[in-house]
């Protein structure tokens, strides 16, 4: 079974899903609640015309994709509240949160950093480091077996 990444970020941030997508889609799952929700839906959502229901529908729907990711990823260039609170739900569930901003000031953000695994400048970076621990899991897995 692949490895699950929820990618957290703001909204219009599409190029840091489209790219982690292209990079590492063949070796783990890359959850883009921005793909994976009806577009009518994110339409509304932009216009902030959603009815009480569907807002529900979009919360819980998220909440219970970071449950069943092994990691929480969040692109940071930007404040959006949706990322902050997607942030500390991670973190509440004990899922390792990895935090990416070419702003210091955004990575060392009191509350981001106290509720962040990791921080990092690229999404290289951070995603060679998942790539890192996935294979010293297994590794450790085999050795273990051995």
């Amino acid at each position: 079974m692949k490895t699950k990444v929820y990618l957290a970020g703001y909204s219009g941030e599409t190029e840091y899903r489209k790219y982690v997508k292209r990079m590492w889609g063949d070796v783990l799952t890359a959850f883009d609640p921005m793909t994976e929700v009806d577009a009518e839906i994110v339409a509304k959502a932009k216009n902030r015309s959603l009815t009480k229901e569907e807002v529900a529908n979009i919360v819980i729907s998220d909440k219970e994709e970071i449950e069943s990711s092994n990691y929480l990823v969040a692109y940071v260039e930007r404040f959006s509240a949706g990322t902050m609170m997607e942030i500390m739900y991670a973190w509440q569930e004990g899922i390792p949160v990895y935090v990416i901003s070419t702003k210091e000031s955004m990575r060392k953000d009191v509350w981001i950093d106290y509720h962040t695994t990791k921080s990092f400048k690229t999404i290289d970076e951070c995603f060679e480091e998942i790539l890192a621990e996935i294979v010293d899991k297994a590794t450790n897995s085999w050795n273990r077996n051995i």
